[in-house]
């Protein structure tokens, strides 16, 4: 009996924050325990302390400009002649993706699984969060719908998005709102109503540029990498002949 009222003398001595409580209603009341993780909590101190005023990302995208494609039925070729290339969201960072292609003019629907350049792309499905920014090569693919569809607005810079949901904060409170018991998901209005800092404009202009540069880089690496390996294929082909 004396040792129970020593654990809850203990119990009350505990100093509760009011944050975790206030959380409750921005989180749909949920009690996922993703959402309450002391990352999370550092995150939103980091964005209250910075001394920049806040929006949520959908604020700073095309109306409906988060989304996802409806599913459709694919059909697959392995020829190029009549095939339109194909990614899976684990395959949107590969150097050299997996050639698989779909029969696009057989699809009905299948305009809304293009990609533009300049959007930002977040994978929904397995591993939730993860970001691709839509550089010139990846505008020439038929994407998956598992990734979720980041449209900015006119004169909203996509490559400081992109770097921003690449961040540790920016992650973190993507990732809190995942859910599902054997595969992780998240959805596009959570998407939308992350905090975005607004910085400076000068700051966002040239993390902007920095990210579009990165990207064009790693498409220009990519195309001197298949055509050092197709010549390769060529000379040992040629070889055997």
């Amino acid at each position: 009996m004396k040792k129970a009222e020593n654990e809850k003398v203990k119990f009350s001595k505990i100093e509760w924050s009011p944050v975790p409580i206030r959380w409750v209603f921005k989180g749909e009341l949920r009690l996922d325990a993703s959402f309450y993780t002391e990352e999370v909590f550092k995150a939103y101190k980091v964005l209250e302390e910075c001394g920049f005023p806040s929006v949520k990302l959908g604020e700073l995208c095309e109306p409906d400009g988060i989304f996802n494609p409806p599913p459709l039925r694919r059909h697959f070729t392995y020829t190029t002649d009549v095939g339109t290339p194909y990614l899976a969201p684990s395959e949107t960072l590969k150097l050299k993706p997996k050639e698989k292609y779909i029969y696009a003019q057989r699809v009905e629907g299948i305009e809304d699984w293009y990609v533009k350049e300049g959007w930002v792309l977040l994978t929904q499905s397995g591993i939730p969060g993860i970001t691709v920014f839509v550089s010139g090569r990846l505008k020439d693919f038929v994407i998956s719908q598992n990734m979720i569809r980041i449209v900015p607005k006119t004169g909203v810079l996509p490559g400081f998005l992109y770097a921003y949901l690449s961040t540790r904060i920016g992650n973190t409170l993507v990732t809190k709102d995942q859910f599902g018991i054997t595969v992780d998901h998240i959805r596009p209005h959570h998407v939308a109503a992350i905090p975005v800092p607004l910085v400076p404009d000068d700051i966002r202009r040239k993390i902007h540029e920095k990210i579009v540069r990165a990207w064009n880089l790693r498409d220009q690496a990519d195309e001197i990498e298949n055509e050092a390996i197709q010549e390769l294929e060529f000379f040992l082909t040629k070889k055997t002949e």
